[in-house]
């Protein structure tokens, strides 16, 4: 029942969760960083988006969804933090990061930052969806032969 709750509004829940996140953390870029502990609990948000993401595409086993959900999490995590993220903070904000502490600019690092997270999880596990597709396809016209 939960689960069909989930699938007729999962982009809406995802989006939810989404903004919420933004507005209420801090953004680890700002100047004299974040506790350690924040960190920890960004990393568990993004692989927990990233299971949101991966529930969406209904070709895989739940079980087998939930687990490449954590390595799809690390890439994007990895690309977005340490490519993108200091990129478009220091293309917006130079060595004045002192800002993110203000509101505003907190909430539109934050938004840059999972959001592209969120991109690029729902693109890989896009592309990963379709790939399995034609391997499932492609095996199941070599069984027929």
């Amino acid at each position: 029942m939960m689960y069909q709750f989930y699938k007729k509004y999962k982009w809406t829940i995802v989006t939810a969760l989404l903004l919420t996140w933004i507005i209420l953390t801090p953004s680890h870029f700002q100047k004299g960083g974040v506790n350690e502990t924040v960190y920890l609990a960004i990393a568990l948000f993004v692989t927990f988006i990233s299971a949101l993401i991966c529930l969406t595409f209904d070709n895989h086993s739940l079980i087998g969804r939930l687990l490449i959900s954590i390595p799809f999490a690390f890439v994007s995590l990895s690309f977005v933090t340490f490519m993108l993220g200091p990129i478009i903070v220091d293309l917006f904000y130079s060595d004045k990061t002192w800002s993110l502490w203000e509101t505003k600019h907190r909430i539109f690092v934050n938004s840059v930052y999972y959001g592209l997270n969120a991109i690029i999880l729902t693109v890989i596990t896009n592309i990963f969806s379709k790939i399995e597709q034609k391997i499932r396809k492609r095996n199941k016209s070599k069984t027929y032969s």
